[in-house]
């Protein structure tokens, strides 16, 4: 959403290039930054006028930020509870350029809005501010949100392959990371099971915890336990590229930082590349057998 920065308005509005306000401004920053699947926008904002800070007081007007993506279509007002707080928005719903503009917005009618700091020319009051006027402008910020975005959390991941192994002795699940992708193997009934239990959405993330966590944890234990010659090796396996493209672009890793981190907390990475699914599984489960 583009606001003109001509733009005229009816009535009072703090913004840089107006003089309807003296001895008062209005700034904001604002910034983002990828972490996991999610874009966490850090939202700042001054604000040097006490007759507005006292609207806000008392929930009568809100700082609040307009954040748009045309690529998405994704478009949504956010209430801010203070002038600096971090508010985060799945990666699913942003990509490309972000546009974010900040004001401060009536949140009620005011029959009659006061405050010394208004041009002479308002004799220090204005009538009949409606609920929705801007009350103040700040800048307008673009943010560039990665285009590329790797999801192992897709219901048909291109990166992970579960298979029957037509063996009535196994038991067990295997995981071989020698083929393009990684490849799951379990016994044939547990295999016609996964199919059947993924196509229920909120069972994707019991089955995450269950077979895709523990094989990225294998995955990411062979990256770091590999050299750099062996690993030139494996970068032709499609897992491998999609992992490394994932570490580099929702967790800023790379395999150096892999190979240092130890193993336990490469378990904890593994469940956070898959957006940490046990909390939301365990949930589903609780449900479940309350409706039995």
């Amino acid at each position: 959403m583009k606001i003109r920065v001509n733009k005229e308005f009816p009535y009072p509005v703090l913004r840089s290039n107006s003089d309807d306000y003296v001895n008062s401004s209005f700034e904001a920053d604002v910034s983002g930054r990828v972490i996991g699947y999610e874009c966490e926008l850090h939202l700042k904002a001054a604000l040097s006028d006490e007759g507005i800070q006292k609207l806000i007081n008392e929930r009568k007007a809100a700082l609040t930020y307009h954040i748009e993506c045309s690529q998405t279509g994704y478009r949504k007002i956010h209430l801010a509870e203070s002038f600096d707080e971090r508010h985060c928005i799945s990666l699913k719903s942003l990509r490309g350029n972000v546009e974010v503009n900040t004001f401060i917005v009536a949140t009620e009618d005011i029959p009659v809005y006061r405050n010394k700091n208004l041009n002479e020319d308002y004799a220090g009051e204005v009538k009949n501010i409606c609920k929705g006027f801007i009350l103040a402008q700040g800048s307008e910020f673009d943010l560039n949100i990665p285009r590329k975005f790797t999801d192992f959390k897709e219901q048909n991941n291109p990166f992970v392959s579960v298979v029957p192994v037509h063996d009535d002795a196994l038991k067990t699940m295997k995981v071989d990371l020698d083929k393009p992708k990684i490849v799951i193997m379990v016994p044939e009934k547990v295999s016609i099971n996964y199919g059947v239990a993924q196509q229920t959405h909120q069972m994707r993330t019991v089955l995450y915890s269950m077979f895709v966590v523990p094989a990225l944890y294998q995955g990411l234990l062979r990256l770091k336990r590999t050299n750099d010659v062996d690993l030139g090796t494996m970068e032709d396996q499609l897992w491998v590229q999609s992992l490394e493209d994932l570490l580099k672009t929702n967790f800023k890793k790379t395999v150096d930082d892999i190979r240092e981190t130890s193993e336990e907390d490469l378990y904890e990475l593994a469940q956070q590349l898959m957006d940490s699914p046990l909390p939301e599984a365990s949930n589903y489960l609780v449900s479940r057998g309350d409706e039995e």
